[in-house]
């Protein structure tokens, strides 16, 4: 029944990426080149969004939910964080390019659109790193 059922083959991005995930997703979206020199630099990334490594505030770990990484503080971090990893990053020639590639079909007219007027490659990649279509999985 499940192979069957057509919600199964149509999968919505229904989970927040936690920190640890955001930074990870966007390193990733970056490509060759954007390796920091060191694992501290995405440790100290995820330390500044809120989720530093071997600190989980309890026995259960890190929460899971949509509400715990979305406070309006986070989510101008995750913002700042990701101009800045983009800025630092490599030279991408074309962004919405990128983001089709990262992104794929769930890409969003809005946030394409958002990406082609921005100012500079680093402030597109930064639209996309703030998009709810790169924040969700």
């Amino acid at each position: 029944a499940l192979v069957e059922a057509q919600d199964a083959w149509r999968p919505t991005p229904q989970k927040f990426r936690s920190p640890a995930l955001h930074v990870a997703a966007t390193a990733r979206a970056l490509g060759v080149g954007a390796e920091p020199r060191s694992g501290g630099a995405l440790l100290g990334a995820q330390r500044d969004l809120g989720q530093p490594s071997y600190f989980a505030p309890s026995p259960q770990g890190w929460p899971d939910t949509f509400a715990a990484w979305t406070s309006p503080d986070q989510i101008v971090e995750r913002v700042e964080w990701g101009r800045a990893a983009a800025a630092a990053a490599p030279r991408i020639d074309d962004p919405v390019q990128r983001a089709r590639d990262v992104v794929g079909p769930r890409l969003s007219a809005d946030t394409m659109t958002s990406m082609s007027r921005a100012e500079s490659v680093a402030d597109g990649m930064g639209l996309l790193f703030a998009s709810p279509d790169f924040m969700f999985v």
